[in-house]
């Protein structure tokens, strides 16, 4: 059509996965600590092979039958921290016998600090089972071989409803951490009129959810209010680029029709791709 759509109203989009590092970042200060202990633990078996030798001991003592191989991370990217902790966490009590094993074990730590105790395995293990959605997110969102913009929006609200559980802990730790998180969630996310809209089109325009789904999740996330503006918004501006490009196409009625259709099943096997391929003919405009 020889321009930018709608003069570029919807060019600029927030990158998903930059700013859950960062919110992911900003939970991690609490934990540095038991991290830091557990990443030397990791580094001690790692840095020859007579140390691996007696952890490899230790683990058969304890009687582990576990066939993760330790990762060592790097510590300025939290996804592979997630990774070293969970190669690590079943290993937890040939860690312990190291103790008694390797007199070296103790002294690799210096003066100033001392291995991992239960409370900062017992941190660790909470800290994997908070941030496995948030890694489960990035792996949707960095892969290249099919489309994953109309999943944008569903990891987002998962995310939403995880921080807020967070908050409400019993553990200060894990409050404290779900609270700094939800600071940079809500710089970026929490005004829902503010945002993009094509990450609300893109789930409309999947036949699995429509317009029904965010009548129905929009209310759990933001106030009755912005929830009502929200929506108003969302269909106006939704109709608007519609006939932006209904004007090239003499068709003004798909959107409509397409909205009054029942929605699939999503039985988890749904391929979105497919099926705008097979109803191309149907809504070339959509």
């Amino acid at each position: 059509m020889n321009k930018i759509v709608l003069d570029g109203k919807y060019l600029h989009f927030r990158p998903i996965s930059h700013i859950l590092n960062l919110v992911v970042n900003d939970g991690l200060k609490t934990n540095q600590l038991a991290i830091s202990k557990i990443r030397t633990t990791v580094r001690f078996v790692r840095s020859s092979s007579q140390r691996l030798v007696k952890f490899k001991e230790c683990v058969g003592f304890a009687g582990i039958t576990s066939n993760k191989i330790l990762r060592l991370d790097v510590a300025t990217r939290w996804n592979s921290t997630y990774l070293m902790l969970e190669s690590a966490e079943p290993f937890q009590v040939a860690f312990d016998k190291l103790d008694f094993e390797d007199p070296s074990y103790i002294e690799y730590y210096g003066p100033n600090s001392s291995p991992p105790n239960f409370e900062d395995w017992d941190k660790a293990c909470a800290f994997m089972k908070f941030f496995k959605i948030f890694y489960d997110a990035i792996k949707i969102f960095s892969t290249s071989t099919h489309v994953t913009i109309h999943a944008a929006f569903h990891q987002l609200y998962k995310i939403h409803i995880e921080l807020k559980l967070a908050i409400m802990d019993s553990d200060p730790v894990m409050s404290a951490m779900g609270k700094d998180m939800k600071l940079k969630y809500e710089k970026y996310w929490e005004n829902v009129v503010k945002m993009n809209d094509l990450i609300y089109f893109v789930v409309v325009l999947d036949p699995c959810y429509k317009m029904k789904f965010f009548e129905f999740i929009l209310p759990q996330m933001y106030n009755s209010k912005l929830e009502n503006e929200s929506l108003t918004k969302m269909k106006a501006n939704m109709l608007n680029m519609f006939n932006w490009y209904a004007s090239a196409h003499d068709k003004k009625n798909e959107l409509e029709k397409y909205l009054d259709e029942p929605n699939f099943d999503d039985d988890g096997n749904f391929d979105l791709l497919l099926w705008c391929k097979e109803n191309s003919l149907k809504y070339p405009v959509l």
